[in-house]
């Protein structure tokens, strides 16, 4: 799970069109795909996390097969995410260091390819504070 930890104020709420036929968590991190839709980022994937998705979307949904908009949180560069680690453990030593998503709602700490987040502090083995990477590129030009 990926959550909210600690907002600036200056994040806001986006509506997209969702990828037809894609299940979503509340919380998945999501992309925009070439398409133009969103959808729940994969393992190991250089996509720009663009935010939090803010709807559930399950395969019994009446527009489960329909490309309808769906609540997107969008942080501002600023905002500390608390995110379950699904890969490895994080020490103090990982503070500082960029890491991938490990699923929609995960990072790996074992993987650094594509750097997608950012890690601030450490909560737990299991449990980081991260940012969306600006390295990567994900977070720029936000405000």
């Amino acid at each position: 799970m990926i959550v909210v930890y600690r907002p600036t104020g200056r994040e806001r709420m986006e509506w997209y069109q969702k990828t037809a036929s894609q299940a979503f968590s509340f919380n998945d991190a999501v992309y925009v795909t070439s398409s133009g839709f969103v959808s729940p980022a994969a393992a190991a994937s250089n996509v720009p996390i663009l935010g939090l998705c803010y709807r559930a979307v399950k395969s019994t949904d009446t527009d489960y097969a329909q490309n309808t908009r769906i609540p997107v949180f969008i942080p501002d560069k600023d905002t500390v995410f608390l995110a379950d680690v699904g890969a490895g453990t994080v020490t103090q030593e990982d503070v500082d260091e960029f890491v991938d998503s490990f699923s929609a709602s995960a990072i790996d700490e074992t993987a650094s390819t594509y750097q997608s987040w950012h890690i601030v502090d450490i909560v737990s083995a299991t449990q980081a504070l991260v940012k969306l990477a600006v390295k990567g590129g994900a977070a720029q030009g936000r405000t």
